[in-house]
């Protein structure tokens, strides 16, 4: 593995009891730790949340089974996951997000935009869904992100049976592309602008402050408590703003959106 690469994948389970991102990390998002680890964050409809970092290759197995299935086992003290993804292969949505820099490159790849798990959700050992829906990414590349990156913004969520994904992105040298997109497991659409929704990213930067409690992404709430922050992380040459909110639909969990600054 080249020094500066960096790779993770991020699953999303939604069902009307819970939500539940993992993210499987090859390193950390921006290359400088090389440590394989796993994290996740959830919260339930009865507003629990909670976040933790978990040692990748004693809790963690991803396994594919077939074209259209992917057998998912995952546990730490607060959620079990255990069950099957169906999907289908075909509906498996690429799009490269390509930023070259002397030959390095950055990649997203939406790997399932619409699937049904099968099996159990645990929450504190007590079963809180039998069934969900998933979607599953990965971020990965040799063009660290902290390098090219100025804002970025990404939402999944599920409504009315639909998965809608969004994401838009302004780097450094004022480069900018947007990316839309539908999937209900038949059927997928997706847009591609080189345009920067700047009016969407500010909505999402201003749910930092707790007096902006009314932002709603394609007819969902979006609660302006993050279950995830990283404020002004220093690191040697560049810092960080970082949050993950929760989306919700009436009281039914549906998604999340998250935003990103590198100052």
């Amino acid at each position: 593995m080249e020094d500066n690469r960096f790779s993770w994948i991020y699953t999303q389970f939604v069902s009307e009891n819970i939500f539940v991102n993992i993210l499987i990390h090859e390193t950390d998002m921006f290359g400088l730790n090389q440590t394989k680890y796993s994290s996740i964050t959830y919260c339930t409809k009865n507003g629990e949340r909670g976040y933790s970092k978990i040692q990748h290759s004693i809790y963690t197995i991803f396994s594919k089974i077939s074209n259209n299935k992917l057998f998912i086992n995952f546990s730490n003290e607060m959620i079990e996951i255990s069950g099957i993804i169906e999907y289908k292969n075909n509906l498996s949505f690429q799009n490269v997000l390509h930023k070259e820099q002397n030959g390095q490159i950055s990649h997203w790849d939406v790997i399932i935009p619409h699937g049904n798990f099968f099996g159990e959700i645990k929450y504190m050992s007590k079963i809180v869904s039998s069934k969900a829906f998933v979607y599953q990414d990965k971020q990965y590349g040799t063009l660290p992100i902290q390098s090219f990156l100025n804002r970025w913004a990404w939402s999944v969520t599920i409504n009315d049976f639909i998965t809608n994904g969004m994401f838009s992105i302004l780097s450094k040298d004022n480069n900018s592309v947007t990316i839309k997109f539908s999937c209900d497991g038949t059927n997928i659409s997706k847009e591609i602008t080189r345009l920067f929704d700047k009016n969407w990213v500010d909505d999402l930067e201003k749910l930092s402050d707790a007096a902006y409690n009314d932002y709603r992404i394609k007819s969902v709430d979006v609660d302006n408590r993050p279950i995830r922050k990283r404020i002004k992380e220093k690191h040697d040459d560049f810092e960080i703003t970082y949050y993950r909110y929760v989306c919700k639909s009436s009281s039914l969990i549906c998604g999340s959106c998250e935003y990103m600054k590198i100052h």
